[in-house]
């Protein structure tokens, strides 16, 4: 039973952690779309479940191999590189655009 219990508790945090990286990247690519796309190019706008397919179409063409040595022990550098790059992407939003 208690093996059930591990296993059944891996499955879900594998899950959410899952979960957490399709819906923060999904929130970049909403706002880098509108932030970025929209006022230069005459596109539509689009919602949040199309910027969860592009996310998922872009993390295709991510490899998680060519990470620098110096952060594959850094568990908490994954949890917050997300909201680092929209920290940055909104920055270069307010100064430039």
């Amino acid at each position: 039973m208690k093996t059930l219990l591990l296993i059944l508790g891996g499955v879900i945090a594998i899950l959410g952690i899952l979960l957490y990286y399709v819906i923060a990247d999904s929130l970049i690519v909403f706002c880098f779309y509108k932030w970025f796309i929209i006022p230069f190019f005459t596109v539509p706008d689009i919602s949040f479940k199309m910027a969860i397919a592009i996310a998922l179409v872009l993390s295709l063409f991510h490899s998680s191999t060519n990470i620098k040595s110096e952060y594959k022990d850094n568990s908490w550098w994954y949890l917050l590189h997300p909201w680092v790059l929209l920290l940055c992407g909104w920055l270069v939003k307010i100064i430039f655009i």
